[in-house]
């Protein structure tokens, strides 16, 4: 028998403990050829109206996606070779070389890699059309995709892949090497010394955490850039020294009660984790802040993508708005607009704006610039789209629009007093309320003050210089008004400023829609890998444990009550890291959340669902498979 068809043997016998591993790496070269497919898609390219930026966009992921991999396997492969270097030793008592080893080794590796390959650039192709079409309607696109295979993509991921899964193999090759028969032997006897107890490690690793939440909580965007790098490595120390001696102290708590301790199978779940754990730590660590990064990386994307009609409909207040400087141009607009039956004007709203200077410390410090406008105005601005309430003001009130400063500040602006001051006209008003929902968009102004028909009268008086007239429409199907936006911007002169709710509903989507697609696939990815490498740590330790639950097994103990033992232990392993990582994703998503001033976290709490789920259905499958191999039944 060659030395091929032996490794092939191996991995038919060890299927069960490759599945998991193999399903990762299968839908990891699958997600790279639907990256690349789309990046290279003459279909899309041709069509797509962003197809650059989608282009560099896609290429860039491709790039983390192949990192991401690499790394991956490369773990995981370690992971293999762990388990069987007593594997390894009884080969070489047997009479095989160190060599004859390591090319066993090194073919097992290359079948997986190879099978692996094959299926993920089939599956890839197989769903690279729906694929597309998923991003293309989430992205609001109109581009009509053909199922077509992509050369490229398929070349690039192939030799891409064949290049990890070489390394891994030499790797593979290599090991062998670097060991002794008696280390391949003990191997599976290193890390069982009890594990000592620090009560200052394990306090300080609590401290580090927060104060990384601490630097980053009501700071500035910009702050938050400054302290990213120190906050990542308190996170990372932190969340290591957490599981290092923190857990370890609340389990050799929990084996000091007795009244637990010596309840049932507890004695053997408690002293198999306190034993365990430890030697986990970093595996536990690096699963708890990758699966940190992911849960906020699919939550941000996710949220972005569903507040994305809300933040329209706040920012952009019609179909179309511009500075109305000729009238022939404005004959010409609604000529033109005429012409499209399927973008009827709904309404037109004209406002008369007064530049203005205004001073609010407790929105914006110092004086800044910001418009007037009259309560008819708003009025008649605001119900275009069913976007606001009417309002009705005293001479002494005002109504504030204001904008997001993006600092998180949560202002309080209701009842605070603003100076606003036109042409030496300066006049003090009670805020009655304040708003983020726009009537101005082409001036993109700090803030807009709206004040009663008879003040803004006695503004417009004396600011004949800083009046600006802006016209709005407000069309049918504006989200659909393509071929009517590229008429009207051949229309209006480049000079004057026009704003399109097409072009901004089209830019929105196409932004939150491309982050949403790579956001949900490299989330699956890294959760894949995630739980494939907790799924990998606990059948290796399993296959260690056999002759411990074999004596069990041999006093009477059930299956039931071995099973019930397993599922107690695993259920730390899966859960800590999994609320670790909810933690630190939440104070971040809140941090981000006041940032931007939108409600992300109920969509992020689907996220944190949907996360959940998957996690529990990889616990119920590592719970039996462990059984299985405890009870002899694998």
């Amino acid at each position: 028998m060659s030395f091929f068809n032996i490794a092939s043997k191996n991995v038919r016998k060890n299927i069960n403990n490759y599945t998991t591993y193999f399903v990762s790496a299968v839908f990891s070269v699958m997600v790279l050829y639907v990256f690349l497919s789309i990046a290279f898609n003459k279909d899309f390219v041709e069509q797509s109206e962003h197809s650059m930026k989608v282009k560099v966009v896609f290429e860039a992921s491709a790039i983390i996606i192949a990192l991401f991999s690499a790394i991956f396997i490369w773990y995981s492969n370690s992971f293999f070779i762990k388990k069987r270097k007593k594997e390894m030793a009884i080969y070489s008592i047997l009479g095989m070389t160190k060599k004859n080893i390591s090319r066993i080794l090194f073919y097992e590796n290359m079948v997986i890699g190879a099978f692996s390959i094959i299926c993920g650039i089939f599956f890839g192709m197989l769903f690279s059309k729906f694929f597309s079409m998923l991003l293309v309607n989430l992205m609001k696109e109109a581009v009509t995709i053909r199922f077509v295979i992509v050369p490229k993509a398929a070349i690039i991921s192939i030799f891409l892949f064949v290049i990890i899964f070489i390394i891994t193999s030499v790797h593979s090759y290599s090991v062998i090497y670097r060991f002794k028969l008696i280390d391949l032997f003990m191997s599976q006897k290193e890390g069982e010394k009890p594990p000592k107890v620090s009560y200052f490690v394990g306090l300080l690793s609590i401290i580090l955490i927060l104060i990384g939440y601490f630097l980053v909580t009501g700071k500035t965007s910009m702050e938050i850039v400054k302290y990213a790098l120190p906050v990542l490595v308190l996170e990372c120390v932190g969340t290591f020294l957490l599981f290092n001696s923190f857990i370890i102290m609340l389990i050799k708590l929990i084996k000091d009660n007795k009244s637990y301790y010596y309840k049932g199978t507890n004695m053997i779940g408690t002293s198999q984790i306190l034993y365990r754990i430890k030697g986990n730590a970093k595996t536990l660590t690096i699963i708890a802040i990758l699966s940190a990064v992911t849960l906020t990386a699919v939550g941000t994307a996710y949220s972005f993508y569903k507040t994305t009609e809300a933040d329209l409909n706040s920012d952009y207040p019609a179909s179309y708005e511009y500075i109305n400087l000729d009238n022939k141009v404005t004959q010409e607009i609604e000529s033109t607009i005429g012409k499209y039956k399927d973008n009827n004007l709904i309404s037109k709203s004209s406002l008369k704006i007064i530049k203005a200077g205004i001073n609010l410390e407790a929105y914006r410090k110092g004086d800044f610039d910001g418009y007037i406008i009259s309560e008819k105005q708003y009025n008649d601005a605001i119900r275009a789209k069913n976007r606001g309430k009417s309002i009705s003001l005293k001479n002494n009130e005002c109504f504030f629009i204001e904008r997001n400063q993006g600092d998180g500040k949560d202002r309080k602006l209701d009842g605070k007093t603003v100076k606003v001051s036109a042409n030496g006209t300066a006049k003090n008003f009670k805020i009655s309320k304040a708003s983020n929902i726009q009537v101005l968009y082409v001036l993109m102004s700090q803030g807009t003050v709206v004040v009663s028909n008879d003040v803004y009268d006695e503004f417009y008086k004396t600011s004949e210089d800083s009046i600006s007239a802006i016209t709005n429409y407000t069309v049918k199907n504006d989200y659909k008004a393509k071929a009517l936006t590229e008429e009207l911007n051949k229309i209006v002169p480049k000079q004057m400023s026009i704003m399109t709710y097409y072009e901004n509903y089209n830019g929105y989507y196409k932004s939150s829609g491309s982050i949403m697609f790579i956001g949900v696939f490299l989330g699956v990815l890294f959760f894949l890998a995630t739980g494939s490498i907790i799924y990998f740590k606990q059948i290796m330790e399993a296959n260690d444990d056999k002759d411990r639950y074999l004596t069990l097994r041999n006093i009477g103990v059930s299956t039931k009550e071995i099973k019930v033992s397993v599922a107690k232990q695993l259920v730390i392993v899966f859960l800590l890291p999994l609320l670790i990582a909810i933690c630190h994703s939440t104070v971040a998503l809140f941090i981000l959340q006041k940032l931007l001033g939108e409600k992300i976290m109920l969509y992020c709490i689907q996220m944190f669902a949907a996360y959940i789920i998957m996690y529990v259905i990889y616990y119920i499958i590592t719970v039996n498979s462990y059984t299985k191999i405890v009870s002899g039944k694998r």
